[in-house]
């Protein structure tokens, strides 16, 4: 939907062991989302601008990925 209107997505980084925002950041710029793995291991996820309410409470499903290499496959 953002891109149709020309706008940026973002995407928010989440340690998955910590609560209360500690080491968290929201940001659209793939460098910075990079950077945050070196403080330790996260989830990283798109940012949900209007989340959806069940009974005006809002919820998530969550979908968990392992990243074992990033590189280019030899051809």
């Amino acid at each position: 939907h953002r891109q149709s209107y020309n706008l940026p997505n973002y995407w928010i980084t989440k340690p998955i062991n910590l609560t209360r925002s500690i080491d968290m950041c929201v940001s659209n710029n793939l460098d910075m989302l990079l950077k945050m793995g070196e403080t330790g291991p996260k989830i990283v996820c798109k940012y949900v601008e209007s989340p959806l309410r069940y009974r005006g409470v809002k919820f998530d499903l969550r979908q968990y990925v392992l990243v074992r290499s990033v590189g280019l496959a030899d051809s």
